[in-house]
């Protein structure tokens, strides 16, 4: 049996640039990425166990030397392809290694080690030469090489005195020592230093502390340098000793400490904590902080060798290229200036608008409209009316080419062709009063907004004006529309709607019929109080934007009506919410234009920082923003002036790898099947499945702080998505299959400390193989690293049918869910009950819960790519076989024969149609130029929220909603969700709460509504998991008087005291199913609500249909809870009170929830908890725990009467199974357990019972790079078991079944533990 690593991100701790290729370091692997297009070539595993620290490529670049911790190794370079190759086997030395170095003119290297010692290594033969002390002999907190002569060697160490000491080993050697003093220190800095750097053609030296300062030195040499190879000028070890430093800057620039300095042949590159890289020139000025890292620190840093990138990574998991051109050249082309319009001394500009970047048309107060072309700048003059001297409102079509103006007399005019002369097209009397605002809904139709809410839509067709339809606004303080948008939906989009928004935040849906305007729906103050400002349709999707600092997303409904999706803020300050661009090819990458305190700020979600700003004094002001190519022009009015501001948009940033997470992840698990490399569905199902589906996809993005919760939802294929700053506290596996062209795909859910849940995509870019030889690869330049794979055949046949095997899986992140108020914590997912024509596993609910006692639910939708790219043959039989295209031309996965295949694959050269062939033999598909891929395929619906400290305040009448209010401080740690038999939309969240208490809530898809129905008593312990066990079917048919057999669910619960708990919820459950159907046929009671500020309430014009559409507590709150004055529900209590149930599962104001058993496991907090059934009533409960033990217990449910009674029938484990605390734990069948560890140690254990014990024997044990080891997660079949690692990163491990029969001799028979 071994374990096989196939995929590992964490933090990147090293990078380099060699040639034409980045090196990464991630954990202990080495990944290679191209960097004219960010593809990954390679991944190479160097330090097993370790983490790279640093690469030192030779001069001639033939040779890496990667070191880490204490390891070091040295990779050829493959001169034919770049590739890396390991040269040997790896160095371990006594102490970290702070700096490697090549010793030039030798074969040697010199190290710097971390208790200010250098040793010198043959390259050849890594036997070590010599090894010199320094002597002021202390910790290190950096070492970095200034010169590596073969006789001048020069180290400057960082030491814990906040001094950079100047050393050189030589001096030692001269004097025949192995112990050097130093003959020069750096001083100044208030902090510990964290790196040295030093450049010898400029002079200077840098170093970088923990006081956040970079220190700049000029080095002045006192006698002349000798001349060494090649006639260059370098000191030599006399001249080092003599030399002299000058301070020359002490730079603040950074908010946190800084961790490393590259010197520029122009500039200084800093990176810091604070996750910012800051351009300094060498006068002491900073030129550009580059900002996209989020969370925590940016680690490393390297430079290109043209100094025209920098490329920096961090604990975001994320690798980024930033222009220092680009950069530079933003700061020297933005300028400012003031329009010279040559109006009247008491003339003044009201409104302005851009036709172009260089053309801005500005309106006055005396009505005069003047056209300004800045290239030239020159002004004409296009209107001067009276008519519009008062007030004018000016509006400009989305082309650019139209301008419409409107007065207080209702008078409509039209302007166009503004590249000749320009001329009024139309003119109009649209309304009898002020024409409050116009709005373009495309280039040959405008909306207009008059006295009393008129709202009228008006054709443009041939210098007339004709009337569309018109609509009234809803009486309100301001009743005109401040955005509106024309969209089409129903078959052929026969159905035409309007979307208006106005200024107290609402917006109104009306359906356009026979000249008028319906209004079907209504989402009242959506956007806050103060105003809609966008809204706009792409495809079929709507989007929205206000002055609260959110956009959201809505999606039409089968019914006509548009559902909120999801709302997204920003980022933190950005408040005010002007407009959104969308790209055309995808919302992947939308820009948000809006105002920062005084600020005018372009700010892209994709890239997580500011395109752009200008300083402009607030948003209360005329303005307008034109982007055309690289250059850009922010137009505004400001003192009674017209400012323009010119930008240069050149991007400055490149995103090469995406994210991930910034610190440990808590928890991952596979939770269903998946397919393995020969394309076989792998079909067992896992208790508590959490896999959803799959499907391929390109590039994504995901969190931003610690991650708190993660488990998989989907699966397709994508780049690297980002998706947390900081810790990932849990990863999980939902689903996994096959796409159109065979390969897997993976979709995981994450949450975060930076209160964000992120769905994200983990894929493979796997290797080809050719299937018998009979075919040869189709011509595809994506395809140029497989060229070893081609076989030559006859010159009519140029076609390989593939099936993919060694892959290297990354990871892209589709969508952020940005709801919650404080750190996310834990997740759960279930199936949707939703009722849709799409397959069950494409709908999955995702409960999350944290911080502040909230808890959120959204439903997620794969294979939400609507317009599959018709070239790819689908398999109609399999309906989670997704086509999500991408320019692999073909792929086949089957069992046929050579001939078959052939004759296939030569018919779709030919034009035939792919098709799918079914007979005895696995399915197979073939896919051909599926071009490139559509929007992401993975779409959500946020549906509801609770604050459990806000019930009693949110509620009208308290006292109908018992259950206590918590403490805000209180956090959902763990969740796990019941999914009521019979009842497809009603689930039952089980929430294990720090506060010692375990709640039950409700959970109603279809109304979208959550209510707490039930909690326990408090255990005065925190409750950290908690997992739920369905008892097969028993007859209760008397007891109940329902005539039916009834299942037990029992729940289970671990604490920081050591115990586990069983709970018997199985009358909560009954008891839901009854009152709800009582509750329906006896109607509901009206009761009004208020809503949360971060949800969204909407309203049907239809009284059958109005409700609260995110309300957590609406109309339809629970029946039970609203019906307990209603007599029917009276008598269901009494019924069930006289059969014996008592009140258990009600909530009444008590702790209702029964308690089963209690049993103490460990010493202390229980950190995994694992069940699984056995044999008839017996289950196997695994449980790991602070006190590095693992115990297994063998118990027995007795569901004979109406109370669920658990007998221990066995106690055993492994007293001392690792050297840390225990954090996972799964059974892999029913003899091995696999447990995971903070010592980094995944171990295979047999378990050995006895008559009355159970004991663990070690069978073999496995390393990961992932430190911090927080959680696992597995997928198991007959054939193979996926292992997902998580912690400080997420590792990926396939473990080969082998003959585990054989007990590993190194287990100590002593530990096991008899009980």
């Amino acid at each position: 049996m071994s374990f096989i690593s196939q995929y590992h991100t964490g933090p990147v701790t090293a990078l380099s640039c060699l040639a034409d290729h980045l090196l990464t370091g991630i954990g202990s692997n080495v990944w290679v990425y191209n960097i004219s297009d960010g593809k990954v070539l390679q991944t190479l595993s160097v330090l097993p166990a370790g983490v790279v620290h640093g690469f030192r490529p030779a001069r001639c670049e033939s040779r890496v030397c990667v070191y880490g911790q204490k390891t070091l190794r040295l990779l050829n370079v493959l001169p034919s392809s770049g590739h890396l190759q390991c040269a040997g086997p790896k160095l371990e030395l006594p102490d970290w290694i702070w700096d490697a170095a090549w010793i030039q003119g030798a074969n040697q290297m010199c190290l710097a080690l971390g208790h200010n010692v250098v040793v010198t290594v043959d390259i050849q033969t890594l036997q070590v030469i010599s090894s010199v002390h320094c002597t002021e002999k202390c910790i290190l907190y950096c070492g970095r090489f200034l010169s590596t002569y073969q006789d001048c060697v020069v180290l400057a160490a960082g030491t814990v005195f906040n001094q950079v000491v100047l050393w050189s080993p030589q001096v030692a050697m001269v004097a025949g020592d192995n112990r050097a003093e130093p003959f020069h220190r750096l001083t100044g800095h208030q902090g510990v230093i964290f790196n040295v750097c030093y450049r010898g053609d400029l002079g200077f030296i840098c170093s970088v502390s923990d006081d956040r300062s970079v220190r700049l030195y000029r080095v002045q040499f006192s006698s002349p340098l000798c001349d060494r190879c090649g006639g260059g000028a370098s000191p030599c070890v006399h001249d080092w000793v003599s030399m002299e430093t000058q301070l020359q800057h002490a730079l603040y620039g950074h908010s946190a400490r800084v961790w490393d300095a590259r010197l520029l042949s122009s500039c200084l590159v800093t990176i810091g904590e604070d996750s910012t890289c800051c351009i300094w020139s060498y006068e002491g000025r900073m030129i550009h902080k580059f900002k996209g890292h989020k969370g925590k620190s940016i680690w490393s840093v390297c430079i290109d060798k043209g100094e025209k990138l920098v490329f920096t990574s961090g604990g975001d998991h994320s690798v980024r290229a930033w222009s220092l051109q680009a950069a530079q050249a933003a700061v020297k082309q933005t300028e400012t200036s003031t329009l010279d319009l040559q109006l009247d001394a008491d003339e003044s500009p009201r409104d302005t608008k851009l036709l172009s970047v260089h053309r801005i048309l500005v309106i006055t107060n005396k009505g005069r409209l003047v056209l300004y072309d800045k290239s030239r700048h020159s002004r004409q003059v296009v209107m001067w009316d009276q008519a519009f001297s008062s007030y004018a409102e000016m509006s400009l079509s989305h082309s650019r080419h139209l301008v419409a103006i409107g007065n207080l007399q209702g008078t409509l005019r039209i302007f166009g062709n503004f590249d000749g002369d320009p001329e009024v097209l139309v003119e109009a009397e649209i309304c009898a009063g002020k024409v409050f605002s116009i709005h373009w809904l495309d280039n040959s139709t405008i909306l207009t907004s008059g006295p009393a809410g008129a709202v009228t839509v008006w054709s443009i067709l041939d210098g007339t004006l004709e009337k569309i339809a018109t609509a009234e606004l809803p009486s309100s303080k301001q009743r005109f529309v401040s955005a509106a948008a024309l969209l089409f939906h129903g078959n052929q989009n026969s159905n035409q709607y309007l979307l208006c928004g106005d200024k107290i935040g609402t917006l109104y849906l009306y359906r356009l019929h026979d000249q008028e305007g319906v209004l079907v729906q209504t989402f009242p103050k959506c956007h806050g109080k103060v105003g809609v400002t966008h809204v706009s349709c792409h495809g079929d999707r709507v989007y929205s934007a206000g002055r609260d600092g959110t956009y959201r997303l809505y999606e039409w409904s089968d019914s006509g009506q548009l559902n909120i999706l999801h709302s997204h803020r920003v980022c933190k300050g950005l408040e005010w919410i002007e407009r959104l661009v969308v790209p055309e090819e995808g919302p992947d990458n939308i820009q948000v234009q809006g105002f920062y305190s005084n600020l005018f700020v372009v700010w892209s979600v994709l890239q997580n920082q500011k395109l752009l700003e200008v300083p402009c004094g607030g948003g209360h002001r005329a303005w307008d923003y034109c982007c055309h190519g690289d250059t850009a022009t922010f137009v505004h009015v400001k003192a009674r002036e017209v400012k323009v501001t010119s930008i240069a948009t050149r991007p400055s940033q490149v995103l090469i790898k995406e994210a991930l997470h910034g610190r440990e992840l808590h928890d991952a698990r596979f939770v269903s099947s998946m397919y393995d490399s020969k394309g076989k569905l792998h079909g067992r199902e896992l208790h508590d499945a959490r896999f959803v589906s799959s499907m391929y996809d390109s590039k994504g993005k995901l969190h931003g702080r610690v991650v708190h919760d993660a488990r998989f939802v989907s699966s397709m294929y994508d780049s690297k998505g980002k998706l947390h700053g900081r810790e990932v506290h849990d990863a999980r596996f939902v689903s996994s299959m096959y796409d159109s062209k065979g390969r897997p795909v993976h979709a995981v859910a994450t949450c975060s400390e930076d209160t964000d849940v992120c769905l994200a995509l983990l894929y493979c870019i796997l290797a080809p193989r050719c299937l018998s030889g009979t075919l040869v690869l189709y011509p595809c330049p994506q395809m140029s690293v497989w060229h070893s794979c081609i076989v030559s055949l006859p010159p009519d046949v140029c076609l390989a049918l593939l099936y993919y095997e060694d892959c290297v899986t990354q990871l892209k992140v589709c969508h952020k869910l940005t709801s919650h108020i404080s750190s996310v914590q834990c997740l759960a997912v279930c199936d949707s009950g939703k009722v849709t024509g799409r397959a069950p596993a494409d709908m999955k609910l995702i409960f999350s819960g944290g911080g502040r006692a909230q808890l959120k639910v959204c439903r997620v939708q794969l294979g939400g790519n609507k317009h599959n790219p018709s070239s790819v043959c689908r398999n109609q039989t399999d309906p989670q076989l997704l086509d999500i295209g991408t320019d692999v031309h073909s792929i086949v996965e089957c069992k046929k024969a050579s001939e078959e295949l052939r004759s296939a694959a030569v018919g779709e050269v030919q034009g035939g149609p792919a098709c799918d062939q079914k007979g005895d033999c696995d399915t197979w598909r073939l896919a051909v130029d599926a071009g490139k891929s559509q929007q992401c395929p993975v779409t959500y619906e946020s549906l509801c929220g609770l604050h459990l400290n806000n019930l009693t305040r949110r509620a009208k009448k308290p006292w109908r909603y018992p259950v206590e209010n918590s403490d805000p401080e209180t956090r959902l740690m763990d969740l796990c969700v019941v999914t009521l038999q019979g009842s497809r939309a009603l689930f039952i969240v089980c929430a294990a709460c720090s506060d010692g208490i375990v709640r039950l809530i409700l959970f109603d898809e279809d109304e979208k509504e959550m209510s707490v129905i039930a909690t326990s008593m408090c255990t005065e312990h925190c409750i950290l998991k908690i997992v739920h066990l369905t008892i097969p079917f028993v007859p209760v048919g008397d007891q109940v008087g329902m005539g039916r057999s009834l299942q037990r669910e029992v729940v289970l619960t671990a604490a920081t005291d050591g115990r586990v708990t069983f709970w018997d919820i199985t009358d909560v459950c009954h008891l839901v199913c009854r009152s709800r159907t009582v509750g329906r046929n006896c109607g509901d009671e009206d009761e009004e609500s208020d809503t949360y500020d971060d949800e969204v309430q909407t309203e049907s014009s239809c009284e059958s249909h109005r409700h609260d559409v995110n309300s957590a507590h609406s109309k339809h709150v629970f029946e039970e809870n609203k019906l307990k004055g209603n007599n029917v529900a009276k008598d269901i209590l009494e019924a069930d009170v006289n059969a014996g149930k008592g009140l258990a599962g009600v909530n009444v104001g008590g702790d209702v929830l029964r308690k089963c058993c209690s049993i103490q496991l460990h010493q202390s907090g229980i950190n995994s908890l694992y069940v699984q059934h056995m044999a008839e009533n017996r289950y196997i409960v695994l449980t790991g725990g602070d006190d590095n033990a693992i115990r297994v217990t063998a118990v027995s449910m007795d569901t004979s009467d109406t109370v669920t009674r658990v007998h221990t029938d066995k106690l055993g484990g492994h007293i001392n199974p690792h050297s840390a605390q225990v954090t996972g734990v799964c059974l892999l069948d029913k003899d091995h357990v696999l447990s995971a560890s903070i010592d980094q140690r995944l171990c295979i254990w047999k378990m050995v019972q006895s008559a009355d014990t159970i004991g663990l024997q070690l069978v073999c044990a496995q390393l990961t790079s992932v430190s911090d080891v927080a959680n696992i997660s597995t997928s198991i079949d007959s054939e193979t078991t996926h292992v997902l690692v998580s912690g400080m990163g997420l590792e990926l491990f396939r473990l080969q079944r082998g003959d585990m029969s054989k007990v590993s001799t190194t287990a100590n028979a002593s530990n096991i533990i008899s009980e």
